[in-house]
């Protein structure tokens, strides 16, 4: 056992050494390490910049897509923009065009307007037709019957802008010359009338007789044929023969040349930057192109290859079925610019004249769109870059104000914490390691006394083997004479008992007889009792006389039974009486038999009193030397205890010693973190 404990004592000395190398070299290793820590506060603003550069590179793509997208849109937009605007201005361009054909309709339908339109024509017309009447009329050679002649006849010969003529009336509306219908001459018209019931001659003649001259307007049939035509006249008097000269132009040949001149009109036309945007005009009804700046195209059918565009579509066609379904509309083709041979993107507009059946058409090119495009493309680039470097730059200032701001929270709300923690971390690890170690050097202490105490208790434990072993030898034989004695105690102790129960019993007889006789005595005074009511029954059965006869009958046989009962219990106590006389005899012998037990019995307990206190003053100094024996077991025991306990708490101050240093380590890594030196 002794050689236990020091072995125990031993290893654990030798643990407390290896613990504390270890302790040290943790030490040194943690110091060691805390050099390649990186700083909290590094880390720290590391995760702030890395989020708010993150955050910008999102905000930055986020913006940077928004402006593309709105640049994107913008470029649409101003495309769109541009196309509408083009379209409004090819609108409004032939819309102006279309107002001017359908004035110039207008104008071929109206006579003031014609008279107004052919004014000058008519007006020369007839004044040369005055001038020459004129100087037929001066010449004096000539009687006025010839002049009158002479001056018809020229006037019947004159003809203007084709085949307009001119006749003479006088004021009474007799026709003087009609080249035309000369079955007309000498007529009297003034009852002649067109076919809405107008006296057209009339009404002229009449105008230029109280005016001078006249414009009327009626219906009368073109040279060649007999369908009446609109006609718009010009009259003037010739007042020394009372001739009123007149002239008209047929509506229709008004309305073709008002027609010829529109188209000369919107052929001159020209606009865009360079002059080369046109109108030109085909007839939906002949399907033939009636004017376009090229001279060559006039005439030609719209069907044919000549206005097939490159993708082998028909443009005019395409023109006319939308202008003959939708009255106008637009349309995109490919056509080469007047002198150039190159097709480019053209927009058109093209318009339904209904009254003429013509299709007006004017486009723009659009190849400058492109290039229009190209430059508020790389306008509005220009503007997006210059946004994204500013936004880039505002960027930089905030990441910049958050880091400052960032770091300063960092150093209030973080650092500042750890190092007031960090300061009574260090210090509870102190105070850690040096109870550590003031319980380490209290458990080699009580390691060493611990092991000395082992020492003594194995000597002391040898010497009571030796005392134990004499005892029970002294205990064995103390036992033996104790348990004769013992043997013998039991034999007396049942005899005396025997004689106690025999005492007991003739006790209880004679307790028993006691009873029986007070029970007889108490029977034969009943007996008296009975005798005297039977008595005084029967003393009144005879005073009751014959009534009583029966209750005396039955009260002396009441008597009779009570002598016979005081008879019996006399007899039964002399029994009685007898019989306690015998128990009295044998109680005296057995109570001087129980004495002489007694006396024996005295003798016997006096003999084995004093083995009895041999055995048990044996039995004490064994059961000391054993009290002895087993307070050195418990005192090994506690030894044992003490020493598991000083391993525990050996153990336990390595493991405090560990955590101390582990909380050093800890302190010195987070003053690394948090860049305290």
């Amino acid at each position: 056992m002794t050689n236990f404990l020091e072995m125990r004592a031993m290893h654990c000395q030798k643990r407390q050494e290896n613990s504390h190398e270890n302790n040290s070299f943790t030490w040194h290793q943690s110091t060691n390490d805390k050099e390649t820590v990186m700083r909290l506060k590094q880390k720290l603003i590391g995760l702030v910049i890395a989020g708010v550069l993150l955050s910008g590179v999102i905000a930055g793509i986020f913006s940077i897509y928004q402006m593309l997208d709105n640049s994107n849109q913008e470029i649409d937009s101003y495309r769109e923009s541009i196309v509408q605007q083009r379209k409004t201005m090819l609108k409004n361009l032939l819309d102006n065009a279309y107002t001017f054909i359908e004035s110039s309709y207008k104008d071929s339908h109206d006579p003031k307007k014609l008279a107004q339109l052919y004014q000058r024509e008519l007006k020369i017309a007839v004044d040369v037709a005055i001038h020459s009447i004129r100087d037929i009329y001066d010449n004096t050679q000539l009687s006025d019957d010839e002049k009158q002649k002479m001056a018809m006849d020229r006037i019947r010969c004159m003809r203007y802008l084709g085949n307009n003529y001119l006749f003479i009336t006088d004021t009474n509306s007799v026709m003087l010359m009609h080249p035309i219908k000369p079955s007309l001459e000498g007529r009297d018209l003034s009852k002649l009338k067109d076919s809405t019931g107008k006296f057209f001659v009339k009404e002229f003649a009449e105008q230029a007789k109280t005016k001078g001259e006249a414009i009327v307007d009626y219906l009368w049939p073109k040279p060649g044929s007999d369908e009446p035509q609109p006609k718009t006249t010009y009259s003037v008097l010739f007042k020394p023969w009372n001739w009123v000269v007149v002239t008209g132009v047929y509506m229709e040949a008004a309305e073709v040349d008002i027609q010829k001149k529109a188209q000369s009109t919107v052929n001159n036309l020209r606009y865009g930057p360079e002059g080369k945007d046109y109108f030109y005009i085909f007839s939906a009804t002949t399907k033939k192109m009636i004017q376009h700046p090229k001279p060559a195209l006039i005439g030609t059918d719209i069907g044919s290859d000549t206005y097939k565009d490159p993708e082998g579509t028909y443009l005019l066609l395409d023109q006319l079925k939308i202008a003959m379904d939708k009255g106008h509309g637009y349309t995109w083709y490919k056509w080469p610019k007047i002198g150039e041979d190159k097709p480019v993107s053209k927009l058109t507009y093209v318009r339904h004249f209904k009254h003429w059946d013509w299709v007006l058409c004017t486009g723009v090119y659009m190849d400058d769109l492109e290039k229009i495009i190209d430059t508020q493309i790389n306008t509005i680039r220009y503007r997006v870059m210059k946004e994204i470097i500013q936004l880039t730059i505002v960027l930089f200032i905030v990441a910049v104000i958050i880091f400052v701001i960032v770091s300063l929270l960092i150093n209030r709300w973080v650092i500042n914490p750890v190092n007031d923690a960090v300061v009574e971390l260090e210090q509870s690890s102190e105070t850690v390691a040096d109870a550590s170690t003031l319980v380490y050097k209290n458990n080699v202490m009580l390691s060493e006394t611990t092991q000395k105490h082992a020492t003594y208790l194995s000597e002391t434990t040898t010497q009571l083997n030796d005392i134990v072993e004499m005892i029970s030898n002294s205990s064995k034989d103390a036992g033996n004479a104790r348990n004769m004695m013992v043997k013998t105690t039991e034999i007396v102790t049942r005899v005396h008992e025997q004689m106690e129960n025999l005492s007991t019993a003739m006790n209880e007889i004679t307790e028993s007889s006691d009873q029986i006789g007070k029970i007889i005595k108490t029977i034969d005074e009943i007996a008296f009792q009975t005798n005297l009511l039977a008595l005084n029954a029967a003393v009144e059965a005879a005073r009751a006389g014959e009534a009583g006869a029966g209750f005396a009958v039955v009260a002396d046989e009441v008597r009779n039974l009570a002598l016979r009962s005081a008879e019996a219990a006399s007899n039964t106590t002399t029994l009685i009486e007898n019989t306690m006389k015998a128990v009295e005899h044998g109680t005296e012998l057995a109570k001087n038999t129980r004495e002489i037990y007694d006396e024996n019995m005295v003798l016997i307990n006096d003999v084995s009193e004093i083995i009895k206190k041999i055995a048990q003053t044996s039995d004490d100094q064994a059961a000391r030397v054993n009290d002895l024996n087993q307070s050195l077991a418990d005192i090994n025991t506690d030894i044992q205890e003490s020493s598991h306990k000083a391993k525990e708490t050996t153990q336990s101050t390595e493991d405090m010693t560990d955590q101390a240093n582990q909380m050093k380590s800890v302190v010195c890594e987070l003053q690394v973190l948090i860049g305290k030196d």
